[in-house]
């Protein structure tokens, strides 16, 4: 996929995030790989709602922004998606959001019940990553140490009070694995609150 194809996917998933209620206000961020050492992610202060090709910014391997608005910065949480690509050289796409129901969850430190069949075929597990402060380097830390400790086969992490990061190949993908995490806690909530008669 060309960048210029990458820049308007990434448009899209913004604006469906917030449109979807995965975030709210300014919070939340996406990105995208756009090579080895580069990518592609939303500024700091935007709401996902307002994303735009003019407001996209494009960052190296260490987070220093390379092209984009120069009244704009590099979303503060940019090292904790370029953690998670040097961890996973497959993953191509990250997108952290804090949709209600997992942060609920990740508020209380519980790990999210599987109990759907598509939420064990397609998540599997969502490891719970331990508190640390948004953008910093303890959250960082503690999200490499969660990935390497967790197999391969994971796609989405829970960060205690502070929502999930999902990521995968394309943002196609990291989008349908957030939302289905999302909606598995949401179903895990509602069935813990009906009671048999």
């Amino acid at each position: 996929m060309s960048a210029n194809q990458l820049c308007k996917e990434l448009v899209r998933f913004s604006r469906l995030c917030y449109q979807r209620r995965l975030v709210g206000a300014t919070g939340g961020n996406l990105s995208v790989r756009l090579d080895k050492n580069s990518f592609l992610v939303t500024p700091s202060g935007v709401s996902l709602r307002d994303i735009s090709y003019e407001n996209l910014i494009i960052t190296n391997q260490e987070g220093k922004k390379l092209k984009g608005d120069k009244t704009l910065k590099p979303s503060k949480e940019t090292m904790m998606h370029i953690s998670v690509y040097n961890n996973f050289a497959d993953a191509n796409a990250v997108i952290h959001l804090h949709p209600p129901y997992v942060t609920a969850f990740s508020v209380k430190g519980i790990s999210l019940p599987m109990l759907t069949v598509s939420s064990e075929l397609k998540l599997g597990e969502v490891p719970v990553v331990e508190r640390a402060g948004p953008g910093s380097s303890q959250l960082v830390e503690n999200i490499e140490k969660t990935l390497q400790e967790s197999g391969r086969q994971t796609k989405c992490l829970m960060l205690v009070a502070h929502g999930l990061i999902s990521f995968a190949s394309s943002l196609s993908e990291a989008y349908d694995i957030a939302e289905l995490t999302e909606e598995t806690a949401k179903i895990s909530f509602i069935s813990q609150n009906i009671s048999r008669r």
